[in-house]
């Protein structure tokens, strides 16, 4: 029996591509439900509005996706913050909501949420096929 590299080749390539691309998408699922359990939810645009996108490989036949938010608070919700004071001389911090000036003496830190490990920790080999 002889195979074709070339044809073996496009047919690994496939494969790798299809459930590549599927297991983005479970993420992309687990992802919301990670955040809706972590009790993260205001509006539900940062559950719902992950992207994926088709990054280069490392290999030639591989595939890799990115999967990600395009909003910059994700960030925040997921590590935590630690919270701001004003550095002297001044007095109060000033930031805009919802294009509302804010004054405040200090800002409390936010709980790192961890969803992001969560869902990607919770990935098994069954979702690759």
């Amino acid at each position: 029996m002889r195979i074709s590299r070339a044809k073996w080749d496009r047919l690994v390539e496939r494969a790798a591509q299809t459930t590549s691309e599927q297991a983005a998408e479970i993420l992309r699922d687990r992802l919301k439900g990670e955040i809706y359990s972590a009790g993260r939810v205001q509006t539900g645009a940062m559950a719902h509005d992950w992207r994926i996108d088709e990054v280069p490989a490392r290999t030639k036949n591989g595939t890799r996706f990115s999967v990600w938010s395009p909003y910059k608070r994700t960030i925040y919700q997921n590590f935590g913050t630690r919270g701001s004071r004003p550095i002297p001389p001044r007095k109060a911090l000033r930031f805009q909501v919802g294009g509302r000036v804010v004054f405040a003496t200090r800002t409390r830190p936010i709980v790192a949420a961890r969803f992001m490990e969560r869902a990607l920790g919770s990935m098994t080999v069954r979702d690759w096929l």
